[in-house]
């Protein structure tokens, strides 16, 4: 009886430790195939963690299937401003394999899969973004099309290594867009201040859009910098 109650006794630690732990759900997904100067398939998500410790976007793979379940293309490479999450965060992740010309028309499917890990010696400082925007411009020669937002300094000291996803969201909060800007090591933005930074959605989208009878709704941002905690 006593070995049954020691047996017990470490799979509830167990199990309260496994609880503890950071997890990445993916709320939401979104995929495109883009036919431009080369052709690939684009996987955007909306993450969160929700697990009750912090917990770092680690790996992901984006896999591309024809109909017969056969793999056309794989890619592990992905990006993401904010990889460090609290509980409750989220962030947006995005990815591109590349595909073959010949095997465009065979594309069926694809598998997006993000796993995270436990992280205690970084986090990400979010900073707020506002004024968030899509703007359509116009001029002579061109066309082009911005995903824009406003990012204030919130804290007491000097930040650099700002990185900012500008994420386009259809009238249905569906992502259509992800790309990020980032002032790296050598800009420093001062307390209190702001900038405004934006990303210019690629002609081969917007054409996508057009043709699917696809509109940007709306907006989103997600800023950050990365802080060493030990």
């Amino acid at each position: 009886m006593k070995k049954l109650l020691v047996l017990f006794a470490l799979f509830c630690l167990v199990f309260s430790g496994a609880c503890a732990a950071g997890k990445i759900q993916v709320d939401m997904e979104n995929f495109y195939l883009i036919q431009a100067y080369s052709n690939y398939g684009c996987a955007f998500a909306k993450v969160t963690n929700t697990g009750d410790r912090m917990v770092k976007i680690n790996a992901a793979l984006l896999e591309v299937y024809n109909a017969d379940g056969e793999a056309l293309s794989s890619e592990d490479y992905f990006q993401s401003s904010a990889q460090y999450l609290e509980p409750g965060e989220m962030a947006y992740v995005r990815m591109r394999a590349d595909i073959q010309q010949d095997d465009m028309e065979a594309v069926d499917d694809y598998m997006l899969t993000i796993t995270g890990k436990s992280e205690k010696d970084t986090k990400n400082l979010r900073l707020p973004c506002t004024d968030m925007q899509y703007e359509h411009i116009e001029e002579r020669y061109f066309e082009r099309d911005y995903l824009c937002a406003t990012v204030t300094n919130n804290t007491d000291q000097i930040v650099y290594g700002i990185d900012t996803d500008l994420v386009a969201l259809d009238s249905e909060g569906k992502i259509l867009y992800i790309d990020d800007e980032s002032t790296f090591s050598d800009v420093g933005l001062m307390p209190g201040s702001s900038l405004r930074v934006r990303v210019e959605v690629p002609s081969a989208f917007m054409d996508y859009y057009k043709a699917s009878n696809i509109s940007i709704a709306a907006v989103d941002a997600v800023a950050a910098i990365e802080v060493k905690l030990n």
